[in-house]
């Protein structure tokens, strides 16, 4: 168990997957144990160092949920030159007490309790840790926070181009104020949030054919079925009425019959997007990544490591057009099949 006020610091890359699976299981949050890993992304260029740098979110991803500790940090090199079986030990995990050292094939390891060996380790990692940086900010807000930290800037809102893959459309787009203002919890939300909100999502509709927005057809059904809108938390709003449903849906069939929106809807079969999942590229230097926990409620990831934010921008550029989603013409057809059938049902 970690003790209080301790630390853990890693040198560890993806490969080593029984020390990442260890950080998901062990309670470090309760004893106030900070957990920093250094971690190295290969600076060579092409498919292959993509690949590799996704990997390491890929790894990462279930440990940000779990430990909210963990802060992981990266610099690059050349990996294969650094981790290879002729490496001397490249695997490190330091802690207040003893150093562990660790081959590469993690079958062989050294361990150190030297205090003096400890504070060499230490002094070596702070001076990597002090040019590396941070793979993303994790930001796990209280719902008074969530309000102010989710909204787009202007620069943002107004952007030329906006892509974003949702489970559900993106309703703010296409929600009138009258709905809006009705569903709102006011019992949370003060009355001057209240108005930013209004204001924001106005903002939203009146740049929404600016926003390349795919979604999933089984999200547009749970919509319809509940009322729920997944990307905005159940705090700040009461599920929407059936007819609300409907009239949604029909201003998103009248942005698509007016030209002003092109609906992309997912292949499932093609692609699984989970269901409490956003991701919204304002521009090819930035990538926001909203996860909300059924659990531990919203978490707002800022990627901030350059080939993991082109790799997420540049495939949701890619997806409306690749085979992972229906044709324009096909999408249309669905939207109205699923109007269509919850008109009848509701009525």
């Amino acid at each position: 168990m970690p003790k209080k006020t301790g630390h853990i610091k890693l040198m560890v890359q993806p490969e080593y997957q029984y020390i990442f699976d260890c950080l998901t299981s062990i309670d470090f949050n309760r004893n106030n144990t900070l957990v920093e890993a250094i971690i190295v992304f290969d600076k060579n260029e092409g498919h292959k160092s993509t690949t590799y740098n996704l990997n390491i979110l890929q790894k990462l991803v279930p440990i940000l949920f779990q430990c909210e500790v963990f802060h992981p940090y990266y610099v690059y090199d050349n990996v294969d030159t650094l981790f290879n079986n002729t490496s001397m030990l490249p695997f490190k995990i330091i802690t207040s007490d003893f150093v562990l050292t660790i081959s590469y094939e993690q079958d062989k390891a050294v361990l150190y309790n030297s205090q003096d060996m400890v504070a060499l380790t230490c002094d070596n990692f702070q001076k990597s840790l002090s040019v590396a940086n941070p793979i993303c900010h994790t930001f796990h807000p209280t719902p008074e926070e969530y309000l102010q930290s989710t909204f787009l800037s202007d620069e943002e809102i107004n952007a030329e181009e906006v892509h974003e893959l949702f489970y559900q459309p993106c309703f703010p787009s296409f929600c009138p104020e009258s709905i809006l203002m009705d569903r709102l919890n006011t019992d949370i939300i003060p009355p001057e949030m209240q108005g930013v909100i209004a204001d924001y999502f106005a903002k939203i509709r009146s740049k929404y054919s600016s926003h390349s927005i795919s979604f999933t057809l089984e999200g547009l059904n749970l919509f319809m079925e509940t009322g729920r809108v997944t990307e905005i938390p159940d705090f700040m709003y009461t599920y929407l009425t059936p007819p609300q449903r409907l009239a949604l849906l029909k201003n998103i069939i009248n942005s698509v019959e007016d030209g002003s929106f092109t609906p992309r809807i997912v292949r499932s079969g093609k692609l699984s997007v989970p269901s409490p999942i956003c991701i919204c590229a304002p521009s090819e230097q930035k990538v926001v990544i909203y996860y909300f926990s059924p659990n531990k409620g919203q978490y707002i990831f800022h990627l901030q490591e350059l080939s993991l934010v082109h790799a997420f921008h540049d495939f949701l550029v890619y997806l409306p057009e690749s085979s992972m989603v229906y044709s324009e013409e096909e999408s249309k057809e669905l939207l109205h099949s699923v109007y269509e059938k919850y008109k009848n049902l509701y009525n």
